[in-house]
């Protein structure tokens, strides 16, 4: 039994499977070789007789079916070349080929020198090395096709077609009038749109690329981020945040402006939300451990700075929705080199004055988002606000329920208005710090 090989082409948006004949190379030809840029030579017969829509620099992806039927990828590049010939099997009629010319990425590397020698290794880390020095990609290079898009958001092409027609999803077109999506846009669409898990589901998929999030956090798209990290709170997925955090930290966000443009936005939407009874309370709960838990994970991972030999005291008199940031408020101390204790939610004044009485910290901050009765909870933050100045010790609170006038014309308690300014303070200077997440 002879076996012949089902060969299955794409080239932009279309999928060719009458392929006659098939020539390509890539990787390396033997093991004293270098990696050479690999190419591809593909003839298509088109059975219609319509125009070919292929132009040069269209991506190009070349599969072979396998025993089980599944198609393998063994070649991606774009279209470097492409020719029309007429042939005529039968003297009734004819029928037009195309031969399409594709080129890898390597062809395009453009030269990386080095003024001294790689060390010995393993190909991929070399050739990692020389692609990350040679390499310039930039937001506009990354793009999508339609059929991407559809599997992204779980559509038919044609309703990304129609949205496209319609404006509500940007694209442009290539000379052949193919369509092409923008990462930027596709983000966006999704996370303003607010279409659904179904699509969010894919982003944080996609987010594991390092390069986007870099494109992400230059530009300060911050929208998409808490997007994907409020999708993979309410699926109760950890490690997908935890991923999100890591990479976004790998990119260039500290861990101050990650709780600020990240975490914040994911807390106040999912509070909002159990608010207005659009999250049950088992999903909202859900997704409150899981954030909390992979912002004490990142506590683990975070660089931290000098250790200060201060020790702040964190704590929420109100049961709710405070876990989270108080996660936050904690993780943000100790990568600044200070000793939080966390005391957790539910607790009242007098048992925090007399854990302050016995460990005497430098500070004691107290983040509520939520009260049920503000002038008993101003009784308690004043006990602890004039137990922590007999004491020695500065006051902090944040969170809405401390942002009132009463609160603010303490004498003894300020506020801040972000993580960044806690950061920012040189807290041996000054007469008392605060947190105020104006949730």
């Amino acid at each position: 039994m002879t076996w012949l090989p089902e060969w299955r082409v794409t080239i932009g948006d279309d999928v060719y499977t009458t392929v006659t004949s098939v020539s390509y190379a890539t990787g390396r030809l033997d093991i004293d070789r270098q990696c050479t840029a690999g190419y591809c030579r593909v003839e298509i017969i088109n059975t219609d007789n319509s125009a070919f829509t292929i132009n040069v620099t269209e991506p190009v992806t070349l599969e072979l079916k396998n025993s089980s039927g599944t198609y393998i990828t063994v070649f991606s590049g774009e279209v470097s070349d492409f020719s029309i010939g007429v042939r005529s099997p039968e003297e009734t009629g004819y029928i037009t080929t195309g031969t399409i010319l594709g080129i890898g990425s390597l062809a395009k590397l453009t030269k990386a020198i080095y003024n001294t020698a790689l060390s010995e290794g393993l190909d991929g880390a070399q050739i990692s090395a020389i692609l990350s020095a040679a390499l310039n990609l930039s937001w506009a290079e990354v793009l999508f096709t339609t059929n991407d898009v559809a599997n992204i958001l779980r559509v038919d092409k044609s309703t990304v077609k129609r949205w496209t027609d319609e404006g509500i999803l940007k694209c442009f077109r290539t000379p052949g009038g193919h369509r092409k999506f923008r990462s930027e846009d596709l983000y966006n669409f999704v996370s303003e749109n607010n279409y659904g898990n179904q699509s969010l589901q894919a982003l944080p998929q996609l987010m594991s690329d390092e390069m986007i999030i870099r494109s992400i956090v230059q530009k300060k798209e911050f929208n998409v981020l808490h997007s994907v990290c409020f999708s993979a709170a309410i699926k109760g997925k950890k490690q997908e945040i935890l991923t999100l955090f890591t990479e976004c930290m790998n990119a260039g966000l500290s861990v101050t402006a990650l709780f600020d443009n990240v975490v914040k936005p994911t807390a106040k939407k999912l509070g909002f939300l159990q608010a207005q009874d659009k999250l049950t309370v088992s999903e909202f709960h859900l997704a409150q451990n899981v954030l909390t838990s992979a912002i004490i994970h990142l506590n683990e991972l975070a660089t931290k700075k000098e250790y200060k030999h201060k020790t702040v005291v964190c704590a929420s008199i109100e049961n709710g929705r405070n876990d989270i940031e108080l996660a936050a408020v904690v993780t943000m101390l100790e990568a600044n080199g200070y000793t939080a204790m966390n005391l957790g939610s539910g607790i009242n004044a007098e048992a925090i004055n007399q854990f302050v009485i016995r460990t005497k910290p430098f500070a004691v901050c107290l983040y509520t988002t939520f009260t049920a009765n503000s002038e008993q909870l101003n009784t308690e933050l004043k006990k602890v606000a004039e137990l922590s100045k007999s004491n020695g010790s500065h006051c902090i609170v944040g969170g809405d329920a401390f942002n009132s006038e009463t609160v603010k014309r303490m004498e003894d308690v300020t506020f801040c208005a972000s993580f960044a300014e806690i950061e920012s303070m040189q807290f041996g200077n000054v007469k008392s710090l605060s947190i105020n997440t104006n949730r």
